[in-house]
């Protein structure tokens, strides 16, 4: 079954340098300076919730992309070693469409410009200068991909005024090899040239019983490159950057659950399946499970300062080609082997204006984009399988005897591959503004609204399956070519701010938003203008499974600020939100098809609470918690007052605690990073299998950093050897429930860095 789950510096203006960046980070007296909403402000000014993890900690922390900071985020959930997005939770929201029809909830951003969708999005984490983390909708900052929330990642840029950079190698169990660096090098009158290049492997952690001589799952091959060229003169600055990676993963690992319903149903093919091996183990027929991208970019960002106003302009291309293949049903039996090759361009041209000083600021941008992707998805299952356990039929002879009056030809290879070749063009505008106005020395208030228009198209194709049983499984039809739908979706995004100040020290701050987020297509059905012709053509008028919109109200009141005594600073958000029409991924076991479907309404509240401290001299403390509580109304035929939750945990939390102190010329630092996310849902296809256990994993590592400019470190991750999921599906029919992606087992390795 397919499913998946402005201020002077010298003569430059800091409002400059930061907006040629993108979204940035300074200090300034101690402060980090973002630009979350488009504007050069102090962290604990900005009137939402957003978590600041700087491109060192990532380091420091061993965090490979972008993903992995989901462990140390309040409100977040869903981190995973792969390439999807769509298991990517803020506050409980997600989007778990694995297809191309629909968008991500979550917008994910790279220097300003959108990254996409499954197969684009998530890259690897090098020479960044930070990643701000900002929870609750934001549609109006980021447009119709951030109703849930936004990852903005922020490269180091070249700087014309200093030569420099640093190389690391990281060495450690399982062939872990990773090769890291970055070089800057000033070319005089104001320009500036940084290459960075990452290369990193590591084997796998996941036996395959059933094939003993296969890889171990879990490994990795990346390699990344980028090139940007800085020009900063008196007002303007100029930035190119160019972007190349090849991120080879293996595909997730299914372990199938005991579930002898579904084993129950399989016995006249498999009278004595079981699974083998541990609970990190897996048993699949699969050898060479995949989840590879190749993803290029080009990105132009022109700054330019006119007195009190900064205009600027963000250019992004980008284009990708993805490959991923998976057991899904986790069995030595070919069941739900499904596979997808994607690829697809993406560009997009923003045009923003800032204003500073003065009792009221202003900001506005006007920003268009056009997508073109395409993809084919395939399903394979044995065809015994599909004759016996699923139609209930003696053999396949008797199967098409039935259906056809015709006599069984079996595939060369013995299985049935249901296919939808899918593509899709997309285009839409959008538009911005927004005020703040100092009523008091103390007191902001700011309001401001986004419309977008997007233009949808969306075409697929199931064409007959080259065997003579037919499309009799998956898709009890074919098409003649493809059929197309085509919609156009406005939306307005409006947001009210209140920012109280009491001291210097703190900021108290509640906001009100409403956003939207365009409907879409489904990938894997087709409804048909009237009843389908099982095992035929599809009639005339049939068009692809559309669905409608999003829509969310959210509130949300927090405090921000500097602690007493120089212990750090904290902040702590209360939010609630309504969610209307939720898109969701479910499994119709009438017509064994995967359909996205909106599902009814969701409540959503929470408390998310965050603390940067210094514990004296030697000691410093990050911590992270949030209690998050969800639950759905109207969920298809669902009567109840709450129809379940979302797929996140109830509670989770996350802590680095380093411990540092001089000695002979350097500094000598042990540190540990532990995180816990509770029980949690991970399928809307109820059977009761689809929760992911509670997890707790911890890291630790301890070095020497030279104040010469080298470090030594060893490092050991998973200390306990705990085995945690990324996912669990349901399963059904003739597909059990599985659990999915284990974490990597416990590994020791060594770091040597040299900054220069």
């Amino acid at each position: 079954m397919i499913r998946r789950r402005t201020i002077a510096a010298g003569a430059v203006p800091v409002a400059l340098i930061v907006a040629a960046t993108g979204p940035a980070i300074a200090q300034d007296a101690g402060e980090i300076v973002v630009t979350a909403q488009r504007r050069v402000e102090r962290l604990r000014d900005v009137p939402a919730a957003v978590t600041v993890v700087s491109g060192a900690t990532m380091e420091a922390a061993d965090l490979s992309d972008a993903k992995a900071i989901i462990r140390f985020t309040p409100g977040f959930s869903g981190a995973a070693d792969n390439n999807f997005v769509d298991g990517i939770a803020i506050r409980g929201i997600a989007s778990n469409d694995y297809g191309i029809g629909g968008d991500p909830s979550i917008g994910v951003f790279r220097d300003g410009i959108h990254l996409g969708r499954t197969g684009t999005a998530i890259t690897t984490s090098y020479d960044l200068a930070r990643i701000e983390a900002l929870r609750g909708p934001q549609v109006f900052l980021f447009g119709r991909n951030a109703i849930s929330g936004a990852l903005a990642i922020v490269t180091v840029a070249p700087d014309p005024d200093r030569a420099g950079g640093y190389a690391s190698a990281r060495l450690g169990t399982r062939d872990r090899h990773e090769v890291q660096g970055a070089y800057n090098v000033p070319l005089g009158d104001g320009w500036a040239f940084r290459l960075a290049a990452d290369r990193e492997t590591e084997d796998g952690s996941t036996r395959n019983v059933a094939l003993p001589d296969a890889r171990r799952l879990g490994w990795r091959n990346v390699a990344a490159v980028r090139a940007s060229l800085l020009h900063r003169g008196e007002t303007t600055t100029v930035r190119l950057t160019g972007e190349y990676e090849h991120r080879r993963l293996s595909g997730a690992a299914h372990r199938a659950q005991d579930d002898t319903e579904v084993f129950a149903t399989l016995a006249s093919v498999a009278p004595d399946l079981a699974i083998g091996g541990g609970r990190r183990d897996v048993d699949s027929d699969v050898r060479a499970p995949v989840d590879a991208t190749r993803v290029g970019s080009l990105t132009l960002r022109i700054d330019h300062v006119a007195g009190d106003w900064t205009f600027a302009s963000l250019t992004g291309v980008r284009a990708h080609r993805y490959r991923y293949l998976e057991d899904y049903d986790g069995t030595p039996l070919t069941i739900d082997t499904y596979g997808v090759r994607q690829r697809g361009d993406y560009a997009s041209q923003e045009f923003t204006a800032v204003s500073s000083g003065g009792p009221v600021t202003w900001s506005f941008g006007v920003s268009a984009y056009r997508e073109r992707i395409r993809s084919v998805h395939t399903n394979a299952i044995a065809e015994t399988i599909v004759c016996g356990p699923a139609w209930g039929y003696t053999d396949c002879d008797a199967l098409t005897a039935d259906f056809y009056g015709t006599p069984y030809v079996p595939s060369p290879d013995g299985t049935l591959t249901d296919i939808n070749r899918a593509r899709g063009a997309n285009r839409g505008v959008s538009a911005y503004g927004a005020a703040d106005w100092q009523a008091t020395p103390t007191l902001t208030l700011g309001a401001g609204a986004r419309w977008t228009r997007d233009r949808k198209r969306f075409d697929l194709d199931v064409p007959p399956v080259a065997s003579s049983l037919g499309n009799i499984f998956l898709s009890t039809y074919h098409t003649d070519g493809y059929v197309r739908a085509a919609r156009t979706w406005d939306g307005l995004s409006p947001r009210l701010t209140l920012r109280w100040q009491p001291s210097r020290a703190w900021t108290l701050y509640a906001s009100a938003t409403r956003g939207t987020k365009a409907g879409g297509s489904g990938t894997f059905s087709l409804p048909g203008p009237g009843a389908l012709d099982d095992y035929g053509p599809a009639p005339a008028g049939t068009r692809p499974d559309d669905y409608g919109e999003e829509k969310v109200r959210s509130i949300e009141a927090g405090a921000k600020g500097r602690l007493p005594a120089g212990l750090g600073t904290a902040a702590l958000t209360v939010f609630h939100y309504i969610y209307d029409d939720l898109q969701a991924n479910v499994f119709d076991p009438v017509t064994h098809s995967t359909q996205v479907v909106n599902i009814g309404r969701v409540y959503g509240s929470g408390v998310e609470a965050e603390a940067t401290l210094t514990l004296g001299r030697h000691v410093d403390l990050t911590i992270e918690g949030a209690y998050i509580h969800t639950r759905k109304t109207r969920d298809r035929e669902c009567t109840a007052r709450d129809c379940g939750g979302l797929g996140n945990p109830a509670l989770s939390g996350g802590a680095i605690l380093r411990v540092h102190a001089p000695f002979r010329g350097g500094e000598a630092y042990a540190q540990g990073e532990a995180s816990y996310a509770g029980r949690a849902r991970r399928s809307f296809d109820d059977r009761g299998f689809g929760r992911v256990p509670a997890c707790g994993r911890a890291d630790m590592r301890a070095g020497y950093a030279a104040d010469a400019g080298w470090t030594v470190e060893g490092y050991l991750r998973n200390v306990t050897d705990a085995i945690c999921y990324a996912g669990a599906d349901n399963g059904g029919g003739t597909s059990p429930a599985t659990r999915w992606a284990p974490i990597l087992a416990r590994s020791a390795g060594m770091t040597v860095t040299r900054r220069f």
